[in-house]
């Protein structure tokens, strides 16, 4: 079976309320200071480090080119975490 998602979309979890959106090129620096606040650790699990400013924007990139979907957790106005 199949399911079609639709974003935005608003989940209720014990953290609070969160919203997963698609992520754009507005949401580079947001992103960027996510990724900066990781510990360097949690980076290792990444397949780019998402840390540099420049890998973040070939990310941006290829999002806006289509050839990768990304989303985004987003928490009070904050991004708490990302996929692709």
């Amino acid at each position: 079976m199949t399911e079609t998602r639709s974003y935005p979309r608003q989940v209720q979890t014990d953290a609070g309320s969160l919203e997963f959106r698609l992520m754009s090129r507005g949401d580079e620096a947001a992103v960027l200071d996510f990724a900066k606040a990781l510990p360097t650790h949690d980076l290792l699990f990444l397949p780019r480090n998402i840390s540099q400013p420049k890998v973040l924007s070939a990310w941006v990139k290829e999002i806006a080119r289509g050839a990768i979907v990304s989303l985004l957790a987003v928490k009070d106005g904050k991004v708490v975490g990302c996929g692709s």
